[in-house]
């Protein structure tokens, strides 16, 4: 889901992409493929793996150094060919078993909470997003990540 969040990935690219994908010497996440379910005939789909739609959506995109240690702790003996969702070389993660599975996690509020304040600690611990905010943002977001970490902890 962070991914998506800071990355600006679209579903059916994080379930393309394979650990070979990730360049984590170099702080770069290479967009290369997507994963689609397509129709074949009435009653009849199949699961492709295929180049973006556009050229302009094969990309390299810097990787956020918050969300580069996450990954980074991740990688651990993972071979290039096996899918990032997966865990597996022997297919990837259907977009829409994925997308079934972000909406089951955020139903909950708590873990709607939970994801917006990573984000927003990912955001405020990364020098290139924090340097692109205005300072009234960086304001506003540093006092709802306070405020919220207080009340975890009773502080508040």
């Amino acid at each position: 889901m962070l991914l998506m969040m800071q990355m600006g990935l679209r579903i059916g690219e994080v379930c393309g992409l394979q650990w070979g994908d990730f360049d984590l010497q170099n702080g770069v996440l290479s967009v290369r493929r997507t994963v689609k379910r397509i129709y074949m005939e009435p009653g009849k789909t199949t699961l492709v793996t295929q180049s973006p739609k556009t050229q302009s959506s094969e990309r390299d995109i810097p990787i956020p150094t918050g969300l580069l240690s996450l990954l980074e702790e991740e990688y651990v003996g993972q071979s290039n060919e096996v899918w990032f969702l997966s865990d597996t070389n022997l297919r990837p993660v259907e977009p829409r078993c994925y997308y079934k599975s972000l909406q089951g996690y955020l139903m909950d509020s708590n873990n709607i909470e939970e994801e917006l304040q990573k984000y927003l600690w990912l955001i405020m611990n990364d020098d290139i997003f924090r340097n692109s905010l205005s300072e009234n943002s960086k304001k506003i977001i540093s006092n709802y990540t306070f405020s919220n970490m207080a009340k975890a902890f009773r502080w508040a």
